[in-house]
């Protein structure tokens, strides 16, 4: 017996369409695309049949056939992106690179001091034009400030370095279906 689908049957099949998508963001685009322009035509084949609720409670846990796309999609061994790795490295790599900037600061204050620090703004420069700094000694030589400066470009190779290896974003550009693959076998 099949009858036209609501627009609350259409809504419950978008929603599982765009759940199961967003949970493959592992998988590159156009793939994505295929695999919900095939879930939503099965889904409304099936809900023409038996109920949408039924149609989707047939697919079982979506995480599990997201979990089988990817393995189709990468293979079942093999490694892929990782976006949790992304999420966590980025932070942690932005803290260590204060503490690393911290550190040469004050190593270029020691040396300031150690020499005898005459009174005025003194540069330091570590990866001039990209990283660098001033310290201020007021006249009787104690330290009055520090300034850092990073250049916009540094940044934004630094975070795209750091987005690209903890997340081994790679993956997603090296990785070449096998000849099977592309064979359609």
């Amino acid at each position: 017996m099949t009858h036209p689908p609501t627009w609350l049957d259409r809504l419950r099949i978008e929603r599982a369409v765009w759940t199961l998508d967003t949970m493959l963001t592992i998988v590159p685009g156009r793939r994505r695309r295929a695999i919900r322009r095939e879930m939503r035509a099965n889904l409304t084949a099936a809900s023409a049949e038996v109920s949408t609720v039924e149609a989707i409670g047939r697919l079982g846990d979506l995480r599990l056939l997201a979990i089988e796309y990817a393995d189709a999609h990468y293979g079942e061994q093999r490694p892929r992106p990782n976006l949790r790795g992304l999420l966590v490295w980025s932070p942690l790599a932005g803290v260590a690179l204060v503490v690393v900037m911290f550190a040469g600061l004050e190593s270029f204050m020691d040396g300031v001091e150690a020499t005898g620090a005459a009174p005025g703004i003194h540069e330091w420069k570590t990866l001039s034009p990209f990283v660098w700094g001033e310290v201020e000694y007021d006249a009787s030589g104690r330290f009055g400030g520090f300034e850092f400066h990073l250049s916009v470009m540094f940044l934004l190779v630094y975070s795209l370095v750091v987005a690209v290896l903890g997340g081994r974003l790679w993956r997603l550009v090296l990785w070449r279906p096998r000849r099977s693959q592309r064979a359609g076998r």
